[in-house]
């Protein structure tokens, strides 16, 4: 795989190892980073088709609390201390948790039964 730079915010893929049967199926692929990323696919016999997706948010923006998390906690410093607000939202914790639970679903049907004996 080779790949060059032709652009700043663009890079060129060549020689990539998607095939079908043995055979490549894409001719080469263009990654555009600007406002989202851009993916630019050329398949073997001149087909193309444009991708688009926006930025991945970066690490310390995933991890931050939602701004309505926040001002709810805000809100219930008024009338509850820390441990009460920790206690409600465990609370919430274990309901949300045991409807999950409830509708989990159970797949062991979907495997072959296996019965092991001593004579074999």
């Amino acid at each position: 795989m080779t790949a060059t730079s032709t652009q700043k915010t663009a890079i060129r893929i060549r020689d990539l190892a998607f095939a079908y049967n043995g055979t490549p199926i894409l001719e080469d692929v263009t990654l555009v980073r600007g406002e989202q990323v851009t993916a630019h696919v050329r398949f073997k016999g001149g087909a193309t088709r444009t991708l688009t997706v926006p930025l991945p948010r970066a690490n310390w923006q995933m991890r931050q609390t939602d701004a309505r998390v926040v001002q709810e906690i805000d809100s219930l410093l008024d009338e509850h201390t820390e441990g009460e607000i920790a206690g409600i939202y465990k609370t919430v914790a274990r309901q949300v948790a045991i409807k999950i639970a409830a509708k989990a679903k159970d797949f062991s049907s979907k495997f072959p039964s296996i019965k092991i004996s001593k004579e074999t």
